[in-house]
């Protein structure tokens, strides 16, 4: 499967359904619900400071066959997966420079984040 972790939103098609792999990011944040399982209410909230501003959320949700929850941020502007805690996960992550692609290697599958070429 692969996935986008950087991109012109503006000339890509369907942008909000990408998921971005963040090397910054101490939680796993979408924005798009309709790409988790077992969307609920949290048991508390929390708090996101990013670039974009302060978010709060308060619902949570998964990634089909992957054991972390998910917030979901309803004003966020991306799908972000958190790389330290994909790692924390037991999951490889590889960079590999000739595919210029992050590749996220799971229990069950592998992810290939390319870059497009209108990114960065």
């Amino acid at each position: 499967e692969n996935f986008t972790f950087f991109q012109d939103s503006g000339s890509v098609a369907n942008s909000n359904r990408f998921i971005l792999l963040d090397n910054q990011s101490t939680c796993h944040v979408f924005k798009d619900k309709s790409l988790l399982t077992n969307v609920q209410p949290a048991s508390y909230p929390i708090t996101i400071h990013s670039t974009a501003g302060t978010s709060y959320a308060d619902t949570i949700g998964y990634i089909p066959n992957f054991p972390d929850l998910v917030w979901v941020c309803k004003s966020g502007i991306a799908n972000i997966l958190s790389f330290a805690k994909i790692r924390a996960a037991g999951c490889g992550i590889v960079y590999n420079q000739d595919r210029d692609a992050f590749i996220v290697k799971g229990p069950t599958k592998t992810i290939n984040f390319d870059r497009l070429p209108s990114g960065l």
